[in-house]
């Protein structure tokens, strides 16, 4: 097929009749062949290593010169593809880090080795293998080998305590079996033989698909049945509501807990309430988080408590004046923003883009150029670096250590401590601004449990603004989804 393109004025016929339109590279490369005999020994995809094509007059013109023509394009590669390209100057290289290796394309690894050696101090083996785990799926690595070499010892002491391991062969095998286990079951999915680090011996890798095989046929019944009740004691009434729904479709045997006549008034009321916003019809920070949460944080208070914003600018602005007003000692990490200029531009790049201009940047899923950090502070996980032990996006943790490369942190939510987007026993909104779509106010409002554990910040815009926000509902959408259903 051959794309044809013409102004929107001309005459389709003269655009059909012009032999112009005619021409394409294929056609003309058979053409020029018949006329000139000195490039019939060049296939078509070689042709332009000693001709170009002449995009005006639509002709192969022979090369003025005898260098190797530039690349004209670069294919792109998707992260995902893994290792594809990695051929240098006719060596093939083991692998893609490898050739850039050799191109010294990539920089060291002291940042890394630092930050390891510093969680050592005072991090558990089991721990450190973990953190030697993440960096090699997220922190790119220069030379994993060479880091293994000097680092493995550190990630071996279990083996001598629980197994007796004391040959140095041995306490390596253990220690690659045990990082194979983690990065198998992490998510990515991967394997060391994709970090360039070597794989356990035989015997242990067949122990290993075993284990991982057992861990998909037991399942702990009394943990879940624990989880169960504990994760349904925190439904509101709406929610606990749809549940019973759900429940009673599967099984007769669902009864809802016993509870006096005056809660069940209170939570009726706050039902009525809930209903109506769904059918249409720096005193906050001390509201959600008193004084007590402030000066003796934990985790279970802090995980049954939430501030929501509309943006990620609100959200920075509240979390500064949490952090302020809490105890301890702040520390502040820095992001380091960098530029890479492209081959062949001559411009002065850190002129015109100086590093204080990517600092002001802010992009989502990413934090701020200043991080200000406390012990006890309340952090949001912002990547998936091991779902299997509840490292995964949007789970909550506390901060339990700082340190210059480090931060030390435990899980406040999931099914390893309480549970994540569960209702809240205190929750504020602030609306500096109408943000909601259709049904999101009442979602919002849906996570308190009861109307004493909701507090609502909306800035008037005018002096005859009231404290309003508005809340969008689509009535006719909603009838028609009801006729229909009925």
């Amino acid at each position: 097929m051959q794309n044809v393109t013409f102004k929107d004025t001309d005459q389709l016929q003269n655009v059909v009749d012009n032999p112009f339109y005619r021409k394409t590279t294929l056609i003309e490369w058979l053409s020029n062949n018949d006329r000139d005999n000195s490039g019939r020994h060049l296939r078509y995809i070689d042709y332009l290593s000693e001709y170009k094509w002449d995009t005006s007059s639509k002709v192969w013109l022979r090369r003025a010169s005898d260098k190797p023509p530039a690349i004209g394009r670069l294919i792109y590669i998707h992260p995902s593809c893994g290792e594809t390209f990695f051929l240098l100057n006719g060596e093939v290289c083991s692998t893609f880090r490898a050739a850039c290796e050799k191109l010294g394309l990539l920089g060291d690894d002291v940042e890394w080795s630092a930050a390891f050696e510093e969680a050592s101090t005072w991090a558990k083996t089991a721990e450190l293998r973990a953190l030697f785990t993440q960096m090699l799926l997220f922190c790119d690595i220069t030379d994993p080998l060479k880091m293994w070499n000097e680092q493995w010892h550190r990630m071996a002491d279990d083996g001598q305590q629980n197994y007796g391991i004391v040959n140095d062969d041995d306490l390596k095998q253990y220690v690659l079996y045990e990082l194979e286990l983690l990065l198998r079951s992490g998510s990515p999915s991967k394997s060391l033989t994709e970090c360039g680090l070597p794989l356990p011996r035989a015997d242990l890798l067949q122990q290993l698909e075993n284990s991982l095989l057992m861990e998909e046929r037991i399942y702990d019944r009394h943990m879940l049945s624990v989880e169960h009740q504990e994760a349904r004691s925190k439904l509101n009434p709406q929610q606990n509501r749809i549940y019973e729904d759900v429940m009673s479709g599967i099984s007769s045997a669902t009864q809802r807990p016993n509870i006096t006549v005056s809660e069940q008034n209170l939570i009726s009321a706050f039902s009525s309430w809930l209903v109506s916003i769904g059918d249409g019809d720096i005193e906050l920070i001390h509201f959600i988080y008193d004084n007590d949460t402030l000066q003796n944080p934990d985790a279970t208070t802090l995980s049954r408590k939430a501030i929501i914003c509309p943006t990620n600018n609100m959200v920075h602005e509240i979390n500064s004046m949490v952090i302020d007003i809490a105890a301890g000692t702040t520390r502040t990490y820095t992001s380091i923003d960098s530029i890479v200029p492209h081959p062949g531009d001559n411009t002065d790049i850190e002129v015109l883009y100086p590093v204080e201009y990517f600092n002001l940047l802010n992009f989502n899923g990413l934090p701020t150029h200043v991080l200000e950090l406390k012990v006890n502070s309340p952090v949001v996980l912002l990547r998936n670096l091991n779902p299997k032990d509840g490292l995964c996006n949007g789970t909550r943790l506390i901060v339990t250590q700082l340190l210059p490369a480090i931060v030390e942190a435990q899980i406040m939510t999931g099914k390893f401590i309480g549970r994540k987007g569960q209702s809240l026993d205190k929750i504020g909104i602030y609306l500096p601004q109408p943000v909601f779509s259709h049904g999101q106010l009442y979602v919002a409002l849906s996570r308190a449990t009861t109307p004493h554990s909701l507090k609502i910040v909306i800035v008037p815009h005018g002096d005859d603004d009231a404290a309003l926000t508005k809340n969008i509902v689509y009535s006719d959408f909603l009838k028609e989804i009801d006729s229909t259903t009925n």
